[in-house]
């Protein structure tokens, strides 16, 4: 596989908000942060610190975007004051996936466990905000740019499909272009952009910071859009992520010793959760998992 690492970016202008705005933004996610965390009460002890892992990254997300782009969360449309944009939330629960259109008629369909933020109407930029992942089909219009934003960067898109992963449970975040033209930055570097080229990857490490570009498996990188599932080369602390998005479970690994593993794997026939499981089995000698109502043990 070739690949390219690209050490800087160009600069682009931010979003800036008023004082309230980020205020408003500010507290309902912290407010979400709290309820991840007190509906782990009645998870084990050896699993709460994981768990405490996930509320901590949404709490960075949070902080991230607010400081960032000035936004994260659905200013309701009920709001008394004119100066607080009125914007639309979309969201996917886990174990669904939704298809959304926007304003300008782009569409979007959303994997499971994600949320996209827009403006009701659009004005000289179009603007979105997601958390998770989705496939974008982005009408052309070369005078009002399209422009996505995450925790972690930001795509300037010309009339494309692409597809963008960016959970903030995910070690990384990635960035797949089908056709047109992406340029990519991430949040916070003004010195040098990519733009990303059909079959192109970008992949951002979180932890170092570092961007990859490699080509990409088109059907893989968009299998999740069918109900199908592909691991490639994943770790076994991806699998469980993927798992618990796809089939709305709690994942439990109760041992160390499978930290190492790496999976890969493709589920198109619409396999229940029994099914995925014990190919896992199988390509994972002595592994054993039990099921209780939503909650998959691992061992």
């Amino acid at each position: 596989m070739k690949q390219d690492v690209f050490p800087g970016w160009d600069s682009i202008t931010g979003i800036n908000l008023s004082e309230k705005e980020l205020e408003h933004d500010f507290r309902a996610v912290l407010s979400r942060a709290r309820e991840m965390e007190t509906s782990n009460e009645h998870i084990p002890v050896l699993f709460r610190r994981y768990r405490r892992l996930l509320v901590g990254f949404a709490a960075a997300f949070a902080i991230s975007v607010i400081a960032s782009i000035g936004i994260l969360v659905n200013h309701s449309s009920k709001t008394s004051d004119p100066a607080i944009a009125e914007n639309v939330e979309y969201s996917a629960s886990k174990g669904e996936i939704k298809e959304v259109t926007l304003p300008d008629k782009s569409k979007v369909v959303l994997n499971s466990g994600s949320v996209l933020i827009c403006p009701k109407e659009f004005g000289g930029t179009r603007s979105v905000y997601l958390m998770g992942e989705a496939v974008f089909d982005v009408v052309a219009n070369d005078t009002h740019p399209f422009v996505v934003t995450t925790a972690e960067m930001q795509l300037r898109v010309h009339g494309t499909r692409f597809n963008v992963r960016a959970y903030f449970d995910d070690p990384d975040v990635q960035a797949t272009l089908y056709h047109g033209a992406v340029e990519v930055w991430p949040m916070g570097r003004t010195d040098r952009s990519i733009e990303l080229k059909p079959g192109n990857t970008l992949t951002y490490t979180k932890s170092s910071g570092a961007m990859v570009v490699s080509l990409n498996n088109a059907f893989e990188s968009t299998s999740w859009e069918k109900g199908d599932i592909c691991f490639r080369s994943e770790t076994i602390q991806g699998v469980i992520r993927i798992i618990e998005r796809h089939f709305n479970v709690n994942v439990y690994l109760t041992t160390a010793k499978y930290n190492d593993a790496v999976i890969t794997a493709s589920f198109i026939h619409g396999e229940t959760l029994d099914a995925l499981l014990n190919a896992l089995m199988a390509v994972i000698p002595g592994m054993k998992y039990s099921i209780d109502g939503d909650k998959v043990y691992l061992k």
